[in-house]
């Protein structure tokens, strides 16, 4: 969804826009931009075809939403298609099979997360994303590989 301060840093005429796949989501996207006064746009869609304009927008994010998607070059041509030539994509996504769990028991450790990886319909969404954005022809493509630690296990 929306981050909250990104309306106050656009320029003068500027819009920001949030969607997502849930009208929960969208409705309560749209009761916190009241309360808080934001100058942002909701809606719902599945993010197959986005009901914009080409070329509409400076820029286009999605936060953890490749990881559940079923055709996400589709997705990702929707993205490109309606960002200005010179814009930014951005595009974060776990890999589950990267992260680090810590406990005693190796086994057990890689059953969780392969259990956690193949749980999700695209579990290694983060590792495959370089390919995918080259794929359909992005240039200056830039990865920031982040581990995710999971120590909620440990007793103490």
């Amino acid at each position: 969804m929306m981050y909250w301060h990104l309306p106050k840093l656009l320029e003068p005429n500027g819009r920001a826009v949030g969607i997502d796949n849930s009208e929960v989501m969208i409705t309560e996207a749209k009761k916190k931009g009241e309360r808080l006064n934001s100058a942002s746009e909701f809606y719902t869609t599945n993010g197959q075809q986005f009901d914009f304009n080409e070329v509409s927008f400076d820029g286009c994010r999605a936060d953890r939403v490749f990881q559940h998607l079923s055709d996400r070059k589709q997705v990702l041509s929707e993205m490109i298609r309606v960002v200005r030539p010179g814009g930014r994509i951005v595009v974060s996504d776990p890999d589950y099979d990267t992260s680090i769990i810590d406990l005693p028991d190796n086994k057990l450790t890689r059953r969780i997360l392969a259990f956690s990886s193949d749980l999700i319909r695209n579990g290694w969404s983060g590792r495959q994303l370089y390919r995918l954005f080259k794929e359909l022809g992005l240039i200056d493509i830039i990865v920031f590989p982040v581990t995710l630690g999971i120590h909620r296990f440990c007793s103490s």
